[in-house]
């Protein structure tokens, strides 16, 4: 973690660019992806996924009742061939992105866009930026640097529902042994995934995402303290936060164009006209 706050956008970069090259350095010969951004608005609540720190979710529940209730509304909207019932995990990834509490957690590939989700919410107490270096995080659970495409044998063992191959989906404190490719594997820690962009939000936002598995904790404490090379936190100091986010502004980086619906394109309209919501 940095010790001193950001105050700048240009020592923020700075400060990306520092961490990329260490993990770089530690990284495969092969590496392919880069780093993977998460902002926070308040570095305490760590790295736990909305399923998790709320502690009397049934998650399962709240799948089953999503997938029975949600394609009428999808229809209605004209957006259910955007989200096609193929697979359990389509399903999963929209309700994250229509705000149902799930074990993923949001990231981008832009630096940028990760910094301004530390920023903008008005609540922002102990703003930060976490770095993951997703292929070293995943060897630790895999075994191999890759990051995942969901969907086969081996992810949907991170399913809140059993798909055709498993008796039993991820529950919370109870990983599942499995076999793959001659080796053995559990369920009990966090994987970095890609999704396919089906939604323009998740196009222009560059997002990723991990899924945790059976162990509730926080990402940041499951990772020893003294690997610097998987995952990093850059602190943001709270009182230049309306400056960086001016600054974003200036790169093109804001809500309407990181959210591009009409509601958030009328709110950054008034918002330059100087309208009261």
């Amino acid at each position: 973690m940095s010790t001193t706050p950001i105050a700048t956008l240009p020592a923020y970069l700075e400060e990306v660019l520092r961490i990329a090259h260490e993990f770089n350095e530690a990284a495969a010969p092969k590496r392919i992806d880069g780093p993977w951004f998460r902002g926070a608005s308040d570095r305490s609540n760590g790295l736990t996924p909305g399923a998790y720190w709320r502690t009397d979710l049934n998650e399962t529940e709240l799948v089953v009742d999503f997938i029975d209730r949600a394609p009428p509304h999808l229809e209605a909207r004209g957006t259910y061939q955007q989200a096609p019932s193929d697979t359990l995990w389509n399903w999963y990834f929209l309700m994250q992105h229509y705000g149902m509490p799930t074990r993923l957690l949001d990231w981008t590939e832009n630096a940028l866009t990760g910094l301004f989700f530390a920023l903008s919410s008005e609540k922002a107490v102990n703003p930060c930026v976490w770095m993951l270096n997703p292929e070293k995080f995943n060897k630790s659970t895999t075994g191999d640097v890759c990051v995942i495409s969901p969907g086969g044998k081996f992810s949907d063992h991170w399913l809140p529902i059993a798909s055709e191959d498993q008796d039993v989906g991820c529950r919370p404190a109870c990983p599942t042994s499995f076999d793959y490719k001659g080796q053995k594997h559990t369920n009990e820690k966090p994987l970095a995934i890609f999704a396919a962009r089906r939604n323009a939000r998740v196009l222009v936002q560059q997002g990723t995402f991990t899924v945790h598995g059976t162990d509730r904790r926080s990402m940041h404490i499951m990772i020893s303290e003294g690997d610097s090379s998987t995952l990093r936190c850059i602190l943001i100091e709270r009182s230049a936060c309306k400056r960086l986010l001016k600054e974003l502004e200036v790169c093109g980086i804001v809500d309407a164009w990181l959210f591009p619906e009409l509601e958030r394109l009328a709110a950054d309209i008034k918002r330059r006209h100087s309208i009261s919501p």
